[in-house]
């Protein structure tokens, strides 16, 4: 009889989240090619951000915020 024990040690992305502090942000806008009208945002954890995109029409406004 073999017994097998196996612990997974996981972080909760909440957890993750709530402890990162906001460092700077960025306001952009832009053009978009084509006709869209929604939101979207882009997380990159390697880099620490995350980009807010609001689509209006041919219009982009992106807010980056970057977290530690």
């Amino acid at each position: 009889m073999v017994n097998t024990t196996q612990v997974v040690n996981t972080v909760d992305k909440e957890d993750k989240i709530n402890n990162m502090n906001l460092t700077r942000y960025e306001i952009s806008f832009g053009l978009f090619e084509g006709l869209l009208f929604g939101y979207r945002n882009y997380p990159d954890w390697e880099q620490g951000k995350i980009d807010h995109v609001i689509y209006l029409g041919l219009f982009d406004c992106c807010i980056s915020l970057y977290y530690e």
